[in-house]
């Protein structure tokens, strides 16, 4: 039972309802037609149970989960990224370059790995932020427009398939809009974020050749680990809060997405 009387209800974001990455907390207001003089907090619990024994815990919820650990890696990366030296170099008269420290090198491949895992994490705070639409709103068969044999046909899909088989383009397009009841992001500021993170993590998620190291006669050309080099971290899990926060308005976001935690540190 709930309230409208906001005296009668705690704020939602109150250290006693817990950890900020808890899935569903929430205050019970009454039980069946009473009303409780007190309000109750509650939780979403997963219970697995096995023969002669159980495992119960409060439901954490993925997107946070992938977030905050995105965060963390982003504050670490941009700590790790301080102590890495470069030294100037010239190999022409007008030609400045900049040689990695030969004790740096360590802390730049540290820098590589936190800020590869970050992005990961953070792409993953989105994927799993749609799935859990999929699974929340959508209604049994989901329908899907795929190619066969080079014409395009309407599909149904149940909700396992349609979580593999959907791209997360097609989901945060398409499907997650559409159960929400908010226009296509495509084509906004949070769209674009979400792709220049797409495309960093996928390089990192699946290093070609190229993105590592060029050929002598493209040499000049900047690789994917070059680009990590000029970039700032913090602006990995910022884009995939760009995403989420677009999806909710201030008065429905969910408590995780107000975590006071998730701000850049003072530099």
């Amino acid at each position: 039972m709930s309230t409208n009387d906001p005296a009668k209800v705690p704020d939602n974001n109150l250290p006693e309802m817990g950890d900020w990455r808890t899935a569903k907390p929430f205050w019970v207001t009454g039980i069946g037609a009473e009303v409780l003089p007190t309000p109750l907090l509650a939780h979403q619990v997963t219970v697995t149970e096995a023969p002669g024994k159980f495992h119960s815990f409060v439901t954490p919820s993925a997107p946070a989960l992938h977030l905050n650990f995105a965060w963390k890696l982003a504050r670490q990366a941009s700590t790790t990224r301080k102590a890495i030296r470069w030294n100037t170099a010239r190999n022409l008269p007008f030609n400045v370059g900049y040689e990695i420290n030969a004790e740096s090198v360590g802390p730049l491949y540290d820098y590589f790995e936190e800020t590869m895992a970050c992005a990961i994490a953070s792409f993953a705070a989105v994927e799993a932020f749609c799935n859990g639409v999929l699974a929340e709103r959508a209604t049994l068969p989901i329908k899907a427009k795929r190619k066969r044999n080079g014409v395009e046909d309407e599909v149904s899909m149940s909700l396992e398939d349609a979580e593999r088989l959907l791209t997360t383009d097609e989901k945060l397009k398409r499907y997650v809009p559409d159960l929400l009841g908010v226009p296509t992001p495509s084509g906004k500021k949070p769209w674009q974020a979400y792709k220049r993170l797409k495309d960093l993590r996928d390089t990192v998620t699946h290093f070609k050749r190229k993105d590592q190291a060029k050929h002598a006669l493209d040499s000049h050309e900047p690789t994917a680990l070059h680009a990590m080099t000029q970039l700032d971290p913090y602006v990995l899990p910022e884009a995939a809060m760009l995403v989420l926060e677009y999806f909710h308005s201030k008065e429905v976001r969910p408590r995780w997405l107000h975590n006071p935690s998730w701000l850049r540190h003072a530099e």
